[in-house]
């Protein structure tokens, strides 16, 4: 027995204590403020925490800080709310600060709680009294910890006042992101960026994404440096947290858009594939235009500095398009989907128009967010802010002899500028002239098919490889190809295309000068490839970038030798003024294929190989076409 009492001795006065900490914690809020005032830093109760007002003036208590340099600091201007977006101005050299607060992060953590007076958790003072032999009295909670995305967005920023001379050429410095885990520090400002516990991340193009481990409240700031008199103007930023993802995001990796082609007042460009698997493309084209499009004239740029901004896009664009309409010039930009180009995966194709000629452009697109997706109550859409991506660089021409065309019904891959006759030819009607050509010469093809045994048994077809609506296929893309060349300005200077037409007037009455009449008096320069253009277009002298080789092949090794369909080897004369041949390293576009962008798409991209490509360069292997 006297062991036992000896064991039990402690009992009493554990229990004297709990029940002291019981009374302690049924004061008042108030109550118990004023009595442990005085001992804040030594109460142990750290999951607990006191706002205090420090008010827009403090005297630095650390060495490394002078008070003269930091003078006034910010106050916090207001909690953050999950996926709910912050917006605020800010004048050079000021901050704007935010808190976010355990309750936003944690819900029901105990800063809900202490909203309303202090609460115990009787289950655990239990677990306390019942496991006396432990160290502590009350054992401590574990400390709950969660990943979560900070993101900013500048939407405006000052502009160099009107007439400087660096106007065209230096911006305003980016705003930066300081996010502080001290209480004591409370707001942080970039006097502070060396300083421990505070991380800060500078904006880049207009966006700034920083992931944190949260354990406890943050103190987040937006700084803008000061800026000299050249500049007028004040920031205008977004700032918002998710705990699910970056509400704002920036993939500067890998570009989404892809230019096709263009002429002296028109662009064609297109997204990349949207999904790689034929079950999905149905339902990815019912869905409708998923991106928002953004232009900038890069003679007079007003995005700089704010490219990888949503909303900086949307303030500073000077043409822009949303799937709703509601851009700026939206009328400039015809936004479709599309299945057309290599492997017919659907993509989001931009029609540009309107543009200036011998201008280069900037195209950003910019996932929008999805409006159905579902939110917890009271908060916002996780993503909110959309997806910019990497900008697209791409440029008009000078000439008119060269127009672009797409959407045509027959030529249905046709995607380029092709030689064209401003003075003939208006709107749509050029690419209905050459569509209704080609699908004339088609007809003959389809008459010469037919004497062909298509649907004849395995035993007595022309392939075991290959039938006759392979044959059909590859045909029509090469019969469009060639009917309708890829155009360039005569004045580019490209060593992949070749002059046409130079003895042709151009369609305002000029010609040539009689040194490039000179220079370029063969045959081959002063004809088109089919007499079709030269009669019934008249472009004028311009050039043409010649169709790759494999396209030619495809025909050959798709088709019953019966058609005595035939191609130009690579070692014959003729060769180089009819056909192409693709770049190895796809680096350039060397030849004309039908879908295929002037934006280079390495390999790791997921570029999409023509098949016939693909088996045209293995007979070239085994020596089959030299």
């Amino acid at each position: 027995m006297r062991l036992e009492l000896l064991h039990s001795r402690p009992a009493a006065p554990l229990a004297a204590t709990i029940l002291t900490i019981l009374h302690i914690l049924t004061l008042s809020p108030n109550a118990l403020a004023a009595e442990l005032s005085a001992n804040i830093g030594a109460t142990g109760f750290d999951d607990y925490s006191l706002d205090l007002e420090l008010g827009n003036t403090y005297e630095p208590s650390f060495a490394a800080f002078d008070s003269s340099y930091l003078g006034r600091r910010a106050s916090v201007i207001g909690p953050l709310v999950n996926n709910m977006p912050v917006k605020s101005n800010l004048k050079p050299g000021e901050a704007a600060c935010y808190q976010l607060k355990k309750s936003a992060v944690f819900p029901g953590s105990k800063d809900d709680a202490a909203k309303n007076g202090r609460s115990l958790d009787f289950n655990v003072a239990g677990a306390a009294v019942s496991s006396s032999s432990e160290a502590g009295i009350l054992a401590r909670q574990n400390v709950q910890k969660q990943h979560i995305f900070l993101s900013a967005n500048t939407c405006l920023q000052p502009h160099r006042v009107p007439g400087d001379d660096k106007a065209d050429t230096e911006l305003p410095p980016q705003l930066t992101l300081l996010v502080s885990n001290s209480s004591q520090l409370g707001c942080p400002d970039l006097s502070m960026q060396n300083t421990p516990n505070i991380q800060m991340r500078p904006f880049d193009g207009g966006a700034v994404m920083l992931s944190y481990n949260f354990t406890d409240d943050l103190f987040i700031s937006v700084q803008a440096q000061n800026v000299s008199s050249s500049y007028q103007g004040v920031y205008f930023f977004e700032l918002a947290f998710s705990s699910q993802e970056f509400f704002h995001r920036y993939e500067g990796k890998d570009g989404q858009l892809l230019w096709l082609d263009s002429d002296a007042s028109s662009a064609l460009l297109v997204s990349k594939n949207l999904a790689t698997n034929a079950n999905q493309t149905k339902q990815i084209m019912a869905d409708g235009e998923l991106y928002e499009f953004y232009i900038d004239n890069e003679l007079y740029p007003r995005l700089h500095g704010v490219q990888h901004s949503r909303c900086g896009l949307q303030t500073n664009a000077q043409i822009y398009a949303t799937p709703d309409g509601k851009g700026n010039l939206n009328s400039l930009v015809h936004m479709t989907m599309t299945t057309r180009g290599p492997g017919g995966f659907p993509k989001q194709q931009f029609f540009v128009t309107g543009l200036n000629d011998t201008t280069e452009y900037l195209g950003v697109i910019v996932k929008a967010p999805n409006g159905t997706a579902s939110k917890r109550d009271g908060e916002g859409i996780a993503g909110g802010g959309g997806t910019v991506y990497a900008s697209t660089t791409f440029n008009t021409v000078s000439g008119t002899s060269c127009k672009m065309v797409t959407d045509l019904d027959f030529c249905d891959d046709i995607q380029y500028a092709i030689p064209g006759n401003v003075e003939k030819f208006k709107d749509d009607s050029l690419g209905q002239k050459y569509d209704e050509y080609a699908k004339k010469m088609y007809e003959n093809f389809e008459k010469a098919l037919m004497q062909v045994q298509c649907e004849a048994p395995s035993t007595k077809k022309y392939s075991l490889m290959k039938n006759c609506d392979d044959c059909r296929r590859a045909y029509k893309k090469w019969l469009c190809t060639v009917v309708m060349p890829r155009c360039e300005d005569f004045t580019l200077d490209s060593p992949h295309t070749i002059v046409r037409n130079a003895g042709q007037t151009f369609p305002n009455g000029t010609r040539l000068p009689d040194e490039d009449l000179a220079k370029y008096s063969a045959p081959v320069f002063n004809t088109s490839r089919n007499k079709f253009i030269d009669d019934e277009i008249a472009p004028g002298p311009y050039k043409e970038l010649l169709p790759c080789d494999d396209l030619c092949y495809d025909v050959v090794q798709s088709c019953p030798a019966a058609l005595s369909f035939a191609c130009p080897l690579r070692h014959f004369r003729e060769f180089n003024s009819s056909y192409g041949k693709r770049d190895p390293d796809n680096k350039e576009v060397t030849c004309n294929y039908p879908g295929e962008p002037r934006t280079r798409v390495s390999a790791a991209a997921g570029a999409v190989f023509n098949t016939a490509f693909l088996c045209s360069m293995a007979l070239l292997a085994m020596g089959l076409l030299y």
